[in-house]
């Protein structure tokens, strides 16, 4: 006999063929095989009435195309292109510019052939021509991954951002059913009777379901936001309801149980500011391992001395969901000893129900005196190696590299008696640095709002650089789509 059904003794994705029980005459005993699974039968309706607890069955999720059905869709070549010209005439003096801009591709097969160029003449300095972003990228469905061969980005969600020339390869969300795409928790209990279940968040409801008795998991939700908890309501047959809350709120490093996402690249280094580009491995990894903690881990490794590993943990609780790593960096600067250091980083994000309030995030970065992330591991080996004949040589000493970092953004939606004035946020970034004692910031606050001829916003921003100069600035845009405007 064939159920589709999660055997708990039993780890098969697909439907399991339960085995019968030859000492009851060759009969299968579902009731112990599948806990709190009961069979009833009728001989006066002939009759036979299963039912298994929901826990124990298994779901279709919404939304989602199995792999086997997945295309590659139709080979296409495609082109796009921007092209400016300028003039300008003084006395004595004339300046005429071309800049030409494309981007263009090749779909044939699994395969996608990309690039993108520019063309850029001027008067004085002649003609010049840059061709970058030349790779190509396929699915590879059975791992729900996707592979790169040629110049791609190594991802920025543990460490440094960097160009490379080589092979990516990192697990695709896309892939994923849309319900497990993004975190939200799993939500276990226990129905007494065929019940409906229901989950809202902040008042609103987000997901109902019937159950019969016995457990029940629901791993397959979809929540409206990143920082309301999430309450549970079982309402039993004959009336009875019990209600329970599953705390809800997530950071970007937040997975669902079970989960997991993993990116792996290697390559040469692409960095114009550099002359010896190395060749780097990275990698990194992030798993759910319940419904309050993702662990997250990676490293970097590049063949001129320079080596990084990250240990981090994300929590979600009651009070915002909380983030925390560490990274440990090891550099051999040419000519000089070998330098270890620690980045230590922690974040929060919050909704507040009471007033819509979401603090986004609220991040804090300290760098010990002798960390050097990769990209300023790279300049300064290649400042030592390569010195300046008119400047100071470089060296661990007088390189200026971050020491404390804040990060704070807020947004507050307007609305009274449920009407809508917009949206109003704030956000601000401070740094400072070790060697030169020097601090930057920026801070910039603005309001958005929509009415029926369109949109608008308006923006200020204030920043200052590290010798203390200001930078202000205003900004004022209007957006009303064509239909809105009458020609007469």
């Amino acid at each position: 006999m064939q159920f589709h059904i999660n055997s708990p003794d039993i780890n098969n994705e697909k439907a399991v063929l339960l085995a019968r029980d030859e000492t009851l005459g060759n009969c299968l005993n579902l009731t112990e095989i599948i806990p709190q699974a009961s069979v009833r039968y009728d001989v006066n309706e002939q009759r036979l009435d299963i039912d298994v607890p929901q826990a124990w069955v298994m779901k279709n999720y919404q939304n989602y195309v199995d792999p086997s059905l997945w295309e590659n869709g139709i080979n296409a070549a495609m082109l796009s292109y921007n092209l400016n010209g300028y003039h300008s005439e003084t006395p004595g003096r004339r300046n005429d510019s071309i800049y030409a801009a494309f981007n263009g591709g090749m779909n044939l097969g699994a395969w996608r052939l990309r690039a993108s160029g520019n063309y850029n003449w001027m008067t004085d300095s002649g003609s010049n021509y840059d061709f970058k972003n030349r790779y190509i990228q396929r699915d590879i469905a059975s791992l729900r991954s996707q592979l790169i061969l040629g110049e791609s980005y190594t991802t920025g969600e543990t460490f440094d951002s960097v160009s490379i020339r080589g092979i990516r390869l990192y697990s695709d969300s896309r892939m994923l059913p849309p319900t497990l795409a993004s975190f939200a928790p799993i939500i276990h209990g226990v129905a007494n009777t065929n019940a409906k279940v229901t989950i809202t968040q902040g008042g609103y409801k987000i997901y109902e379901t019937t159950v019969p008795p016995g457990a029940f998991v629901i791993d397959d939700l979809s929540p409206s936001g990143y920082g309301s908890d999430l309450i549970v309501t079982v309402e039993e047959s004959d009336g009875s309801k019990r209600t329970f809350s599953q705390p809800f709120s997530s950071v970007v490093q937040m997975l669902r149980p079970g989960v997991g996402r993993w990116d792996i690249s290697g390559g040469q280094v692409l960095k114009d500011d550099i002359q010896d580009e190395p060749n780097l491995f990275q990698a990194s990894y992030y798993y759910g391992l319940n419904n309050y903690l993702t662990g997250y881990t990676g490293i970097q490794i590049t063949d001129n001395n320079y080596t990084a590993g990250l240990l981090g943990l994300g929590l979600n609780t009651s009070v915002g969901a909380f983030s925390f790593d560490v990274t440990h960096s090891n550099v051999r600067i040419p000519d000089d000893k070998t330098y270890q250091g620690q980045s230590y980083r922690v974040s929060w994000n919050k909704l507040f129900e009471e007033t819509s309030t979401s603090l986004n995030i609220a991040a804090y970065r300290y760098s010990t005196q002798n960390y050097l992330g990769l990209n300023d591991a790279l300049t300064l080996i290649d400042e030592v190696k390569h010195p300046e004949q008119d400047l100071e040589p470089k060296s661990m000493r007088n390189y200026s590299r971050m020491k404390n970092q804040v990060t704070v953004s807020i947004n507050q939606p307007l609305k009274f008696e449920k009407k809508d004035y917009g949206s109003f946020y704030l956000s601000g970034s401070w740094s400072d640095y070790w060697a030169s004692g020097q601090n930057r910031s920026n801070y910039s606050i603005g309001y958005s709002n929509s009415a029926s001829w369109g949109s608008y916003s308006v923006s200020a921003q204030r920043s200052w650089n590290e010798d203390g100069d200001t930078d202000d600035s205003v900004y004022l845009s209007f957006t009303i789509p064509i239909e809105k405007i009458t020609w007469h």
